[in-house]
């Protein structure tokens, strides 16, 4: 069954592609939870309609990850925490830790989501942490953990 993706997914394809799948997926999965629609004649008319709208959203919503990233980048998030001799920490620094970090330091709200810490960090130092801000926009954001005098 041919069917329109009416949002991005991760293995078929970004929103608006004109992607051929089976009936059974197409039909339980992709259509009740409005992922897709079936490719019929005025659903691949009103295509070209949508894409116009869904090129100005995607514009906008780039042009406005770029200016969260002029004021994130540049700004070092630091913090102090308890550590032993050897330089590891006592707790760790999550995700949601750097995000509350930017809210504080920036004034800008960051889903936890899109920042891209594959564990926690456990060790005093600088790190670099990658922050998807958008689709095609991703930032490191520089960070470092001191221990507490």
């Amino acid at each position: 069954m041919k069917v329109i993706l009416l949002k991005d997914h991760p293995e078929l394809g970004k929103q608006g592609a004109l992607i051929d799948t089976k009936d059974g997926y197409a039909r339980n999965y992709l259509i009740p939870r409005q992922l897709a629609e079936e490719a019929t004649d005025g659903a691949l008319r009103t295509l070209e309609q949508r894409k116009s709208g869904w090129k100005k959203r995607e514009d906008r919503e780039l042009a406005e990850a770029k200016k969260i990233a002029a004021v994130i980048e540049g700004k070092p998030l630091v913090f102090l925490t308890e550590a032993g001799e050897s330089g590891k920490l006592f707790g760790s620094v999550t995700a949601q830790d750097i995000v509350e970090a930017i809210l504080s330091t920036c004034q800008i709200s960051v889903e936890r989501k899109r920042v891209l810490l594959e564990d926690s960090i456990r060790t005093l130092g600088k790190h670099r942490i990658p922050i998807k801000l958008h689709r095609e926009l991703t930032i490191e954001v520089e960070l470092e953990v001191k221990a507490k005098e």
